[in-house]
């Protein structure tokens, strides 16, 4: 069950910088990357979808670094998952592409 308006200004400490749908929004944004890392490779179809989500991911999670360093929060995860998408995107459209 999706928590939903005050419980996700309670747990995220206000969305003062979001507005109303932000939290969701974001949220649906890395779902839908996650979705796209991971099936495309898996099934073998559409194989190029992956550095694509990688790379769209990629600026959420600048974003996402700086609203939480704004807030005085720690954005080791963001800073981590950055570089994972990052590598993944450099990784599949790289000169050598794994």
């Amino acid at each position: 069950m999706p928590v939903t308006g005050e419980g996700v200004s309670a747990a995220h400490g206000g969305d003062q910088d979001t507005g109303d749908g932000g939290i969701d929004q974001a949220g649906a944004v890395e779902v839908l990357a996650a979705f796209g890392l991971i099936i495309p490779p898996l099934v073998g179809v559409a194989e190029i979808l992956a550095p694509m989500a990688a790379t769209g991911l990629v600026a959420p999670m600048i974003g996402a670094a700086i609203a939480h360093g704004r807030r005085n929060e720690i954005i080791a995860i963001n800073v981590v998952l950055l570089a994972a998408a990052a590598t993944v995107a450099w990784g599949r459209f790289g000169p050598h592409a794994f």
